[in-house]
């Protein structure tokens, strides 16, 4: 697995659960990224990116863009994109919704 930083959190919306990211490099919606700071190690797929309040597919290096995060980053966080045949087993499983089971009782 490769991680390579492609920007910095600067900001993060409580209420929103977006983080604000100077990107020092592209990011693609997909692209499985990585926040690590003193405080957050959070691994998840950029799910939504928007840049001045609208959505986009790929943001480049210079660009500051808000990004949906699972949990709380903080300003100052390094944000790496996660590459390689490993990275995917990386991201957390999705909760188990025991509606869609079919058990027999």
């Amino acid at each position: 697995m490769e991680e390579h930083l492609i920007g910095r959190v600067t900001h993060y919306f409580t209420r929103l659960c977006v983080a604000g990211v100077a990107l020092s490099d592209t990011l693609e919606a997909g692209d499985i990224v990585r926040f690590r700071g003193k405080h957050t190690d959070l691994i998840q797929r950029a799910t939504s990116i928007q840049l001045h309040h609208l959505p986009v597919r790929k943001a480049e290096a210079g660009q500051e863009v808000g990004v949906l995060v699972d949990r709380r980053v903080r300003p100052g966080d390094r944000v790496y994109r996660l590459s390689g045949p490993d990275a995917e087993a990386l991201l957390p499983r999705e909760e188990l919704n025991l509606h869609d089971l079919d058990l027999e009782r």
